[in-house]
């Protein structure tokens, strides 16, 4: 994201919708903080969040997220889950997502479940 010409108002829902609000007033420089390569100096948890931050700011009309919330906690994961995972469905838009946590499955329209690499 190019921090010289982003859009106020999108960074900040979509900072709320991953959860990254507080993490990004943490960082030294806030957006112009260098997060190193491989983003070695934030957690796995904050990695996490801010790559979803990331694929919501476009707001693309296919997203696709692979165990998006298994970084992060229980509490962090349902806050983003209905944040920004249904609330990028509710505005219209498909969401593919792969998902370990069973207690999200009743929100979706349609579930895949793999056993041996077989549907």
């Amino acid at each position: 994201m190019d921090v010289c010409r982003h859009d106020p108002v999108r960074l900040k829902q979509v900072m709320e919708q991953s959860d990254f609000v507080h993490d990004l007033g943490q960082l030294t420089c806030g957006l112009d903080t260098e997060v190193g390569e491989r983003g070695t100096t934030l957690s796995g948890g904050q990695q996490q969040r801010l790559s979803i931050a990331r694929a919501l700011y476009d707001t693309p009309a296919l997203l696709v997220m692979d165990d998006p919330l298994s970084a992060v906690d229980a509490e962090v994961a349902a806050r983003i889950f209905h944040r920004a995972v249904l609330g990028h469905r509710e505005r219209g838009h498909a969401v593919v997502m792969a998902c370990n946590q069973l207690q999200f499955l009743p929100r979706f329209d349609r579930i895949v479940y793999l056993e041996g690499n077989r549907t």
